[in-house]
């Protein structure tokens, strides 16, 4: 195996690495039940923006509700990658048996197979694949502080 492909929440050995799969955490003293919840929240200007975000029923209903906010944060493009960080770092941190299967992934490189996201993931090759760039960092991170 070259890499480490996940796709979606549903089915596969790494669909824990997907930011739809339901591991219940907490940061900041809220509680969110996907990255995804926590994500699209930390998009909302207004606190029950973010509150209505953060109790959305499912993932896809929380990103189609991060995706429909107007204004967001001024600062979101620059402060993204910092806090799809925090919720992957949390979430792995908080559910030791989904770390040891991020850090079952060794040193290869870890790709989401989405064919419509050409920002977050990475479809035969084509994509900024930054949600893969983000676990590979997280792991790294997580791994050099057992």
């Amino acid at each position: 195996m070259d890499a480490v492909f996940f796709r979606g929440a549903e089915a596969g050995e790494f669909r824990c690495l997907s930011n739809f799969f339901v591991a219940p955490m907490k940061i900041g003293g809220l509680e969110y039940q996907t990255v995804e919840h926590y994500f699209q929240a930390s998009k909302a200007i207004e606190r029950k923006d973010h509150e209505r975000i953060r109790r959305a029923k499912t993932p896809m209903q929380a990103k189609l509700l991060g995706r429909k906010l107007s204004p967001i944060r001024r600062d979101w493009e620059r402060v993204k990658l910092d806090v799809m960080r925090t919720g992957l770092l949390e979430k792995f941190r908080q559910h030791p048996e989904l770390l040891d299967i991020l850090l079952s992934t060794g040193d290869l490189p870890i790709h989401e197979d989405s064919r419509t996201d050409s920002e977050w993931g990475w479809a035969g090759g084509k994509g900024k694949d930054l949600l893969g760039k983000a676990l590979v960092s997280v792991r790294r991170e997580l791994r050099r502080r057992q």
